[in-house]
C-alpha cells in the first residue's frame, strides 16, 4: 500500500507546483517573486505543500493560511511561522458566511482543498460534504471579487456510495444570479463505481465553477493508486474571469 504522504509529495511535484506556476505567471506576469496568497488544508505536519511555493519564489513565507483538523497539529504548525493558523472540522465550517473566520481572509491567489489532509486515516470525509464544501469557498472566493485564482482539489476515492440528490440540494441551496440548479440526471441516484465517482465529481466542479461565472482556463489532474480500493484523485483549474 503506498503512503498518502509520498503520494501527496508527487502531486506537489506533478501537478500542485506547475499549476501554480502557470497561475502565477497569467495573474502576475510583471512579477519576479509573485507573492501570491495561499490556503491550504494541511495535516500540520508535512510541510512540503508549502515551502516547495516558497522555493518557487511564489508565495512569501508567513503569509499562507494553515487549515489543521487537529489540534495538537495546529499548535505545532505555529512554531513553524508559515503564516495564519487555523483549527477546526472543515467540512462543519460555515465557509460561505460572513461571520465565519476565513471571511476576512479572503480572497486567495491558490486554494488548496487538500481533504486528505484531515483525515489521519484516509478514510476521508463523505465526498457530499466534500463538494459541498468545495463550493462553499468557490462562493466565498466570488464574494471577495476574486477575479481568479489556483484551484487544487485532492480527495480520496474509496467504496463508499455517493448519493447523487444530496449534493444537487445542497448546492441549488445557494442562489446565484442567472443559475437555474445543478443539473446531474446523467448519473445514477446513488452509486459505488470509481469512474462514476471520478467523473461525477469533476462534473460538480466545473458546474459550480460555471455558476460562479469562473471560466476554466486550464484543467489538470493525476490519479494515485493506495491499495486496490482507494486512491487520490487530485485535479488543479486556474480560473479567470
Amino acid at each position: 500500500m503506498a503512503e498518502i504522504d509520498t503520494l501527496r509529495d508527487q502531486l506537489i511535484e506533478e501537478l500542485w507546483l506547475p499549476m501554480a506556476k502557470e497561475g502565477g505567471t497569467l495573474f502576475y506576469s510583471r512579477r519576479k517573486n509573485k507573492q501570491m496568497k495561499l490556503f491550504i488544508l494541511i495535516d500540520g505536519v508535512n510541510f512540503k505543500g508549502i515551502s516547495r511555493l516558497e522555493e518557487e519564489r511564489l508565495i512569501c513565507r508567513g503569509d499562507a493560511i494553515l487549515w489543521v483538523s487537529d489540534m495538537i497539529k495546529a499548535y505545532r504548525a505555529e512554531t513553524e511561522s508559515r503564516g495564519i493558523v487555523l483549527n477546526g472540522v472543515i467540512c462543519d465550517e460555515q465557509v460561505q458566511n460572513e461571520n465565519c473566520q476565513l471571511n476576512p481572509l479572503f480572497p486567495r491567489d491558490i486554494v488548496n482543498l487538500d481533504f486528505t489532509s484531515q483525515d489521519a486515516q484516509g478514510n476521508n470525509s463523505l465526498i457530499e460534504k466534500i463538494l459541498e464544501k468545495t463550493e462553499h469557498f468557490i462562493c466565498l472566493q466570488n464574494k471577495k471579487r476574486c477575479k481568479g485564482f489556483v484551484l487544487l482539489h485532492t480527495v480520496i476515492i474509496n467504496s463508499e456510495t455517493i448519493n447523487r440528490n444530496a449534493v444537487k440540494n445542497s448546492s441549488d441551496a445557494i442562489q446565484a444570479s442567472g443559475w437555474s440548479g445543478l443539473v446531474i440526471d446523467s448519473f445514477p441516484e446513488a452509486f459505488s463505481d470509481s469512474n462514476q465517482k471520478i467523473d461525477f465529481i469533476k462534473h460538480v466542479i466545473q458546474a459550480v465553477c460555471n455558476k460562479y461565472k469562473y471560466r476554466i482556463s486550464k484543467v489538470d489532474g493525476k490519479n494515485k493508486i493506495i491499495d486496490g480500493q482507494k486512491q487520490m484523485l487530485s485535479t488543479a483549474y486556474i480560473l479567470v474571469r
